[in-house]
C-alpha cells in the first residue's frame, strides 16, 4: 500500500495548523519517512477532512476505505441519492487534476447508472454516505496506474 507525502499535504501543512506543531511535523520530516507509521497516517487524513471541510461521515468513510484499500477487501458502497448499493474493489483516494477528491474503484456490481459493469469508477468522496467491509478480497488489476494524469495527488493507494 502506497501513502506518500505529496503538494497536496505539503501545502495543507504549510497553512500553519495547530496539529502540525503538537505532533512535531513538517513538510520536511514526513518526506524523509520511508514507511509511515499508523499515527502520521491518521494525522494526514485528519488534514483531508481539516481542508476538505467534511462532516463527520466522510471521516468514518475514509477511514473504513483506507482500511478496505490496506487489505485489500471489497466493500459495498452507497452514495447519496442512488437507489442501490455499488460493490467495488476500493484502489484509493485521491485529487484528481480537476480538484476533486474522488474514491478510485473497480465496481463489479449494484447500482450504475447508466454505465456498463464492471468497470472502473471514479466516485465522490464527498457524496459517500455508507461503506461496509465484505468478507471477500480482490487483486489489483494488472492495469491499475496509479500514475495515470488524471490522478492529480493521491491520499493513499493499493500497490
Amino acid at each position: 500500500m502506497s501513502f506518500t507525502p505529496n503538494i497536496f499535504f505539503r501545502q495543507i501543512f504549510s497553512a500553519g495548523c495547530p496539529v502540525k506543531s503538537e505532533a512535531g511535523f513538517s513538510p520536511t520530516t514526513i518526506e524523509r519517512e520511508r514507511d509511515f507509521s499508523v499515527d502520521v497516517k491518521a494525522v494526514l487524513l485528519y488534514w483531508v477532512f481539516f481542508a476538505l471541510n467534511m462532516n463527520e461521515t466522510v471521516e468514518i468513510v475514509t477511514k473504513l476505505l483506507y482500511e478496505a484499500t490496506r487489505r485489500r477487501l471489497i466493500v459495498s458502497l452507497r452514495l447519496d441519492n442512488e437507489p442501490d448499493a455499488r460493490i467495488v474493489h476500493p484502489y484509493g483516494v485521491c485529487q484528481t487534476n480537476r480538484d476533486k477528491i474522488m474514491v478510485i474503484c473497480w465496481q463489479e456490481a449494484g447500482y450504475a447508472g447508466t454505465s456498463r459493469l464492471p468497470g472502473y469508477r471514479n466516485l465522490s468522496l464527498a457524496r459517500c454516505s455508507t461503506v461496509e467491509l465484505l468478507d471477500r478480497y480482490f487483486l489489483v488489476r494488472s492495469d491499475f496506474n496509479p500514475a495515470d494524469s488524471s490522478y492529480q495527488e493521491w491520499v493513499f493507494h493499493v500497490s
